[in-house]
């Protein structure tokens, strides 16, 4: 067949560097362009979750309605007092999430 000598070996060593090196290129090609759709990703949901919050914010700043319902907190005593009225507390997607954090 042919023999193996040392300008083979060498010569079968560069062609599996330039398979191996253009394979490498290629996957690190694809692994840019997935990292860039994840930065889009992100940047959109940056950009959404900001402007959620800036509605939350523009709402909370808004005055309340005047036909707010109200609960009727009853204090237990030995002497009877009048009942006070106190505001509901409404819960919204803002303070749930400060909650959890």
């Amino acid at each position: 067949m042919f023999g193996l000598d040392r300008d083979t070996a060498i010569i079968t060593a560069v062609v599996i560097c330039v398979v191996a090196s253009a394979y490498l290129y290629r996957e690190l090609k694809k692994s840019q362009e997935e990292i860039g759709q994840v930065k889009s990703f992100i940047e959109r949901e940056v950009e959404e979750s900001q402007a959620y919050m800036n509605a939350a914010a523009a709402a909370q700043m808004m005055a309340p309605p005047m036909n707010q319902p109200t609960a009727r907190k009853i204090e237990v005593a030995d002497d009877e007092e009048e009942p006070v009225n106190v505001p509901e507390k409404r819960i919204t997607r803002s303070s749930e999430k400060n909650q959890a954090q």
